[in-house]
């Protein structure tokens, strides 16, 4: 399962800074239609409440899930499901880590070197979780390391966008079972909020060489300027990313909204690297 983990992992970086904190916070994707018309829907994500799971809810999960199978390969909805399942395993411990990195993390916000370890040590316990629920998954599935990993890669090789995402947008997905609670923001607040973090992504884009003397992949700037903007947003307004999250739903129809997000897409993807491009930046 190593080299989709390692595959995983830049997919994570890459796509999903590109798409999810770009403020893409929701998945659209095309769905064809049986007269050959193609449309988008929305993709909701994943809200749990993030508590200890029992093992008979652990077994209700796994047995809720249907496995079908693409020739050799389970099915991209297997995949899809065994994923969400996975979110759902992994939520408690995801929220006891979340919570104390971010303490832990705004009390060295003044201190670049050691704040760029902590987010390294998140990121690497991170996957930990999901891997391990992961397993835990399969294993109650009944479903092998090689046939997942090989049904991964099959798709993977082929370029399949769904499969992509699925994964990419796993983090962020996971960020859900924080929980928005009293948090829901009005619609003025929350255009503030995101004009907020445009003007923090551009100006913490002034930083990106300092940011690059502390990680071994430039790929890894970008989220980690992510979480300086959310921490600065935090500081001023009160609010997390999950917070930000569960107020879309209320906004996303809003042209102002749709507009400031075009913004936010566009000052984030300054931040991702440019493969042969010059300086490796947009």
């Amino acid at each position: 399962m190593e080299s989709l983990r390692k595959h995983t992992k830049e997919i994570s970086i890459v796509v999903g800074i590109a798409a999810a904190a770009a403020g893409l916070y929701f998945l659209v994707k095309k769905v064809v239609k049986d007269d050959g018309e193609t449309q988008t829907r929305k993709v909701d994500i994943v809200d749990e409440t993030g508590t200890i799971l029992t093992n008979s809810e652990r077994e209700a999960i796994a047995r809720a899930i249907r496995i079908e199978y693409n020739g050799q390969n389970l099915s991209i909805a297997t995949i899809s499901h065994i994923c969400d399942a996975t979110l759902r395993f992994a939520a408690p411990d995801f929220i006891r880590l979340t919570n104390a990195d971010r303490q832990e993390r705004r009390a060295l916000k003044n201190d670049l070197s050691k704040y760029i370890e902590l987010w390294d040590t998140y990121a690497h316990q991170l996957e930990d979780i999901i891997e391990k629920s992961q397993k835990e998954v399969l294993r109650a599935l009944n479903i092998s390391d090689d046939v997942w990993e090989n049904s991964n890669g099959f798709y993977m090789q082929s370029g399949n966008h769904e499969l992509l995402m699925i994964h990419a947008s796993l983090p962020q997905k996971l960020k859900m079972s924080l929980g928005v609670g009293d948090k829901s923001l009005d619609a003025t607040k929350f255009k503030e909020v995101l004009r907020a973090q445009v003007e923090l992504l551009q100006r913490e884009a002034e930083n990106l060489d300092e940011i690059r003397q502390y990680v071994t992949r430039e790929e890894e700037v970008a989220p980690i300027i992510q979480n300086r903007v959310n921490d600065k947003i935090f500081e001023k307004y009160g609010v997390e990313e999950e917070h930000i999250y569960g107020s879309m739903r209320a906004h996303m129809m809003d042209p102002e909204v749709q507009q400031i997000f075009m913004q936010l897409q566009q000052a984030t993807m300054r931040l991702v690297p440019m493969q042969g491009g010059p300086g490796g930046f947009f």
